[in-house]
């Protein structure tokens, strides 16, 4: 689909949009509502084009986007800008943001804030003292391990929670300890992300476990009113659903390829140094979030 207006300056016609819609194996069409003309003089990108993803016979199954670069699965579609004569070709830009199309981010530390510390605490109360010397080591048990990549459940780690510190803990009394390093989720941290949303695609990749993401989304419910991240984030990576953690290379291709990009085009900010570098192993461009100015300091002139 391509329209065409006047550049203001030359009276060339320019070519606005040019949208190719690729639909994988579903009755779906991108209806285009209306196109706005890019900012020719300063060669910023305005607006191009208000779609909608329709599925034939049904509602529309997104809201309206302004497009430039996107891509969604289980469908994506590319709108290009040009001028009809290649000589004079504008350079888009979006103020001083980074020159990618996703921006992928940690939870703990980074989006909400943790304190493993606080839990070890918990569960030091609530234990004899012949067993505090265990406490170091509970992060680095296989059963934790295996349940932060989807290999047991939720009972099964409950159990061996309980086996580990030699406790008759109920379900509940084990969630509460578990949940105890889960602090909050700064209002100021889901506004950045509601406006970097403008701009560009973004997302969560996480180590975590379904017992956190639970009380996360509870936290999300009571004090932000979202019942989830799915409003906010356009995609979500949890370790214990790919059956895979950071730092190994494996999710970060993993993520790529669900993405459908390189790893130039994407930015991943994490607190943990060996995640960070795990991510620049594939060609990601990793941030190390080294306490919460970071990421605001990183998009101060977005």
């Amino acid at each position: 689909i391509s329209t065409y207006c006047p550049d203001p300056s030359s009276g060339e016609s320019v070519a606005l949009t040019e949208c190719i819609p690729i639909l994988i194996g579903s009755p779906y069409f991108l209806n285009i509502t209306s196109t706005y003309s890019p900012d020719l003089s300063s060669g910023e990108l305005v607006a191009l084009t208000e779609c909608a993803l329709m599925q034939i016979g049904s509602t529309i199954l997104l809201k309206p986007f302004v497009l430039a670069r996107i891509r969604r699965k289980p469908w994506f579609w590319v709108c290009n800008v040009t001028y009809l004569n290649a000589n004079t070709q504008p350079i888009f830009r979006m103020n001083n943001a980074p020159d990618v199309d996703f921006l992928i981010f940690d939870l703990g530390n980074v989006i909400v804030d943790i304190d493993y510390q606080k839990a070890l605490n918990r569960i030091k109360e609530e234990v004899s003292s012949d067993l505090h010397e265990k406490l170091n080591g509970f992060y680095l048990t296989d059963f934790h391990k295996d349940y932060e990549v989807g290999r047991i459940n939720s009972a099964e780690f409950r159990q061996g929670v309980r086996d580990y510190f030699q406790q008759e803990w109920n379900d509940e009394k084990v969630d509460e300890l578990w949940n105890s390093l889960l602090l909050k989720i700064p209002v100021e941290r889901l506004k950045l992300i509601s406006k970097l949303r403008e701009k560009f695609q973004v997302g969560i990749l996480s180590n975590t476990n379904l017992i956190h993401i639970n009380a996360v989304n509870k936290i999300l419910q009571n004090d932000h009113g979202l019942q989830n991240f799915d409003p906010i984030f356009d995609w979500v990576f949890l370790s214990h659903e790919m059956g895979l953690a950071k730092p190994s290379v494996e999710i970060y291709e993993k993520m790529l390829v669900d993405l459908g990009t390189s790893g130039d085009r994407v930015v991943f900010f994490d607190d943990l140094i060996a995640n960070v570098e795990g991510a620049k192993e594939v060609g990601i461009q990793a941030v190390h979030v080294t306490g919460p100015e970071v990421i605001f300091d990183y998009f101060k002139n977005v």
